[in-house]
């Protein structure tokens, strides 16, 4: 098994009523198959929303989750899990996008900032921790991106089995993340956020 260690913005807590720590994260339908890609003819594609659970390789995409303006306060969730059993959403629609890009010309790009993968399950255990993610939007909806800060402590999953090796590395990363004061989430189409 290759583990490695990726990240899920969620706006449920890691503890309370719906404890994201004890309860895991599962998809929405869990009566259709997962994950289920949506291809769409000369663009890059995207996961049916309920298919699956969406993790990304990089901190500050899972800061743009739940793509809702509304919600300011979430949460960023590291994760281990087995690198063979993902499938790897980013790798498609990077193959679908460049495909649409020689057809169309148009930025068939869109969706290579979240750097997006998918499973059908995340069990509580595999959650190592978590950490409170504040959100200042940058526009009217979520593809402007925002200014997220991270806020200590770091909360450590007491249910998380995940080697010692990974735990201690996911967390040593969220408190330097907790460091690093404001950040910007990437932008939607070329997945970077412009240097100030």
């Amino acid at each position: 098994m290759a583990t490695r260690i990726f990240f899920r913005g969620d706006s449920r807590a890691p503890y309370g009523q719906h404890s994201i720590f004890a309860l895991g994260f599962s998809r929405r339908d869990l009566t259709a198959p997962s994950p289920v890609y949506r291809a769409t003819p000369n663009y890059a594609g995207d996961i049916e929303p309920d298919s699956a659970v969406c993790v990304s390789a990089r901190i500050s995409a899972s800061a743009l989750f739940p793509l809702d303006v509304a919600v300011a306060r979430t949460y960023i969730y590291a994760v281990a899990l087995d690198a063979s059993a993902v499938t790897n959403t980013h790798k498609r629609q990077v193959e679908d996008g460049l495909a649409g890009v020689a057809v169309s010309g148009v930025n068939a790009l869109w969706p290579l900032f979240a750097q997006e993968l998918a499973i059908p399950e995340i069990p509580a255990n595999q959650i190592i921790a978590s950490v409170a993610c504040d959100r200042v939007w940058n526009g009217a909806d979520w593809s402007a991106g925002a200014v997220y800060t991270l806020h200590s402590p770091v909360a450590t999953n007491p249910a998380c089995t995940v080697n010692a090796q990974f735990r201690d590395a996911a967390v040593s990363f969220l408190m330097a993340e907790i460091n690093l004061g404001n950040n910007n989430t990437p932008l939607m189409g070329n997945g970077y956020h412009p240097v100030n």
